[in-house]
């Protein structure tokens, strides 16, 4: 696993038009076109245009550099794990590439974290399949962070993306997905901590915030990033079927060989345990 994330302490200082085809039409999940939402932000359009601005009150989004940090170099796991997939059923994958990394799904239903995922994970961090969930229990260390994810095997995300329902977010530590270039650990990051919720990117242990906004666990249930003819998108929706734009910016890195991790860490603390968990990776909604 790579080094350690100190996402906490940083937050706490704290894809586009003429798209070839609609994101709705990609959606490794759904058919259909998008709309723009009642607060003025792009979701995707029936003719595959998106807004790349950011309209959300409480948000700060910038196309350059919002925010940037070294302290701590982030990261995930390991070389992105030996397998693919999952244990998901049903899906499609319409304009993604066929090597995207949208072709890794799963329901998280079988009990059983499937030999597919590497388990990334340190002292302190459990990983089961739990209720049809895939939950990530996080046990704070009063004298050293804790970190755990699930990796996949890698693909492009070259105008492909991950969506995910986000079934609990932690109260005090910090989880989420992320995008991760294997060699280099850079990536796209898309987490809570506390009660907010970030958009970021990391390059050479330096992380980069894009936006945040206060979380709302119903509005933002499923969880999409994505990228599109050199934008990168972070999304949410209550439903996962319509998706709202909360931020984007030129592609900051190359995406052409990447891995997911589904992560939970917590900063160095005595706080109670907590967790996070996760469904119906980049698979239809209920």
């Amino acid at each position: 696993m790579g080094p350690s994330v100190q996402r906490l302490a940083l937050v706490c200082a704290l894809l586009c038009s003429s798209c070839s085809h609609s994101w709705d039409d990609f959606d490794p999940r759904l058919g259909g076109g998008g709309a723009i939402d009642a607060g003025g932000t792009a979701t995707s359009t029936a003719d595959g245009s998106s807004s790349a601005a950011v309209a959300t009150s409480g948000s700060s989004v910038s196309s350059t550099a919002a925010a940037s940090s070294s302290s701590g170099s982030g990261g995930a796991g390991a070389s992105g794990g030996a397998g693919g997939g999952g244990q998901g059923t049903g899906g499609r994958v319409g304009g993604c590439p066929p090597d995207g990394i949208a072709l890794v799904q799963d329901d998280f239903d079988n009990g059983v974290l499937d030999a597919t995922w590497t388990n990334g994970s340190n002292a302190g961090i459990q990983i089961s399949e739990t209720g049809g969930e895939l939950v990530i229990d996080i046990t704070p260390d009063p004298t050293a962070e804790v970190y755990g994810d699930v990796e996949s095997a890698v693909h492009t995300m070259t105008d492909c993306g991950i969506v995910v329902h986000v079934t609990q977010a932690p109260v005090l530590a910090s989880g989420g997905i992320l995008a991760v270039t294997p060699v280099s650990d850079d990536r796209l990051e898309m987490s809570t901590s506390g009660t907010d919720l970030g958009f970021m990117y990391w390059i050479g242990g330096a992380v980069t915030f894009v936006g945040f906004i206060p979380y709302d666990p119903v509005a933002h249930a499923w969880w999409r990033l994505r990228e599109s003819a050199g934008i990168t998108y972070w999304e949410t929706s209550p439903d996962g079927k319509a998706f709202k734009t909360e931020a984007s910016i030129p592609t900051p890195m190359p995406v052409q060989s990447m891995y997911v991790a589904l992560f939970g860490d917590a900063a160095a603390s005595s706080a109670a345990p907590d967790e996070i968990r996760f469904d119906d990776l980049n698979l239809p909604p209920p």
